[in-house]
């Protein structure tokens, strides 16, 4: 019933996407000091630049799967009612971010490899390559439940309570994007409906809806000139055309398209 809102990253998914890309990138520079020291001790005949060049081709390619995770983990909670179907999403992304990890290290460092006058050579296909998968599943599901504990359970993105500002011309309001029940757009203004009344705010719906919703609401578009939040609709019933009429928690009933209708 509900739609699929486009996604969008906050700015805590930012954050934490950079704080663990930080993180990462100092585990990769030990690991790397440290295979270079072992090679050295150990009087191996292997280039200096070698386990940089392997640690940092990697580092990026896990850098670069940070966000697929993040949208991994909100576009399929473990904590919906759809929780088990999630779980095997969840086992075929780290598929995915595996394959799409090892193939680009092995593109960069063979990119890479012939500045230094080497040629890279990817040993032991496809033995080394599912060596490598525990490696990546352990790092998609440290990434994937640190997201969770951190920005879900701790509260750090429960900006839900968090109040938005609205420009009413003269006046500014402030409302919680939980107490906004739907939106009409009226021309270069929008009315924004709460329980108690209707608010003219100067904006566009698409700059509505992605205020809203970055701020932990929920604003779907139902209409072409019209969004709802899905927590307040009291009924659903057909109408002519293939629309539905909605009934929201304050009693006024709006029309979802046929468009919409049919995408739920």
């Amino acid at each position: 019933m509900r739609e699929r809102r486009p996604f969008k990253f906050s700015r805590s998914d930012r954050l934490f996407m950079a704080v663990v890309a930080i993180l990462m990138l100092v585990k990769i520079t030990v690991d790397a000091f440290s295979l270079y020291s072992n090679n050295i001790r150990a009087v191996q005949d292997r280039a200096w630049w070698v386990p940089f060049v392997e640690q940092y081709t990697s580092f990026i390619l896990m850098a670069i799967g940070l966000p697929f995770i993040v949208w991994a983990v909100r576009q399929f909670p473990l904590k919906s009612k759809e929780w088990l179907k999630h779980v095997f999403c969840h086992f075929g992304f780290s598929v995915i971010f595996f394959v799409v990890h090892v193939l680009g290290f092995i593109a960069l460092r063979k990119m890479i490899f012939p500045m230094f006058g080497d040629v890279y050579i990817y040993g032991g296909w496809p033995k080394s390559a599912l060596l490598e998968y525990p490696i990546d599943l352990s790092t998609y599901l440290t990434v994937a439940v640190s997201y969770i504990v951190i920005i879900h359970l701790s509260g750090v993105n429960a900006e839900k309570d968090k109040a938005i500002e609205l420009n009413c011309g003269s006046r500014t309001i402030w409302v919680k994007p939980s107490e906004i029940i739907h939106a009409k757009a009226a021309g270069n203004y929008v009315d924004v409906t709460l329980a108690g009344k209707t608010h003219l705010v100067r904006s566009t719906l698409e700059d509505l809806q992605t205020q809203v919703n970055e701020s932990g609401g929920n604003l779907s578009r139902i209409h072409r000139s019209t969004l709802a939040n899905p927590d307040h609709i009291r009924e659903r019933a057909p109408a002519k055309n293939g629309s539905r009429k909605l009934t929201m928690s304050n009693g006024d009933i709006v029309v979802m398209s046929r468009r919409y209708a049919v995408a739920q």
